[in-house]
């Protein structure tokens, strides 16, 4: 296997540059220094639901998690056409506009981050539904192989008599 990438400088050896990586990875591994499993990076792909409600509103989040737009444009103001007044005013409007739209800029990406992983969460919480439900009907034809309805009403009618 070869790098993603090449380098080139002749005194580099990619394919011994990799080898060497792999087995640090290795020897970290043994040591017990990495993690059994790293995390997704970005947010998980939505599972195909076979409940509707649950589908739509997966999908919404999905599509909208990191949609947030204020509006970016100041709204012209009937005081700014004073002659001396009106400037200052639109001067002193137009820095404060800048001034939150700065704050609410961090705010707006700091919620991006946030719902992201909450998105994350939730598609991985309904992918292990699917799995819980199938895992369900694997034991439901397990318990239906080892005690077949007719034996099972036959059973439960001595137990009863």
């Amino acid at each position: 296997m070869s790098l993603p990438f090449e380098i080139r400088a002749p005194d580099i050896d990619n394919e011994a540059l990799l080898r060497r990586a792999r087995d640090r990875l290795e020897e970290r591994r043994r040591a017990g220094q990495l993690p059994l499993a790293l995390p997704d990076f970005g947010v998980p792909r939505q599972p195909e639901l076979t409940d509707p409600t649950l589908g739509y509103h997966l999908t919404q989040a999905n599509d909208t998690y990191n949609r947030i737009c204020p509006d970016l444009d100041l709204a012209p103001s009937p005081v700014s056409h004073v002659p001396v007044a009106g400037w200052l005013w639109s001067f002193v409007r137009r820095h404060l506009h800048q001034l939150i739209l700065y704050y609410l800029d961090r705010l707006a990406s700091n919620q991006v981050r946030h719902n992201e992983h909450v998105v994350g969460v939730l598609n991985r919480l309904a992918a292990l539904e699917l799995e819980n439900a199938r895992l369900r009907q694997q034991v439901a034809e397990l318990h239906e192989d080892l005690i077949p309805s007719s034996d099972h009403v036959d059973h439960a009618k001595a137990i009863d008599g």
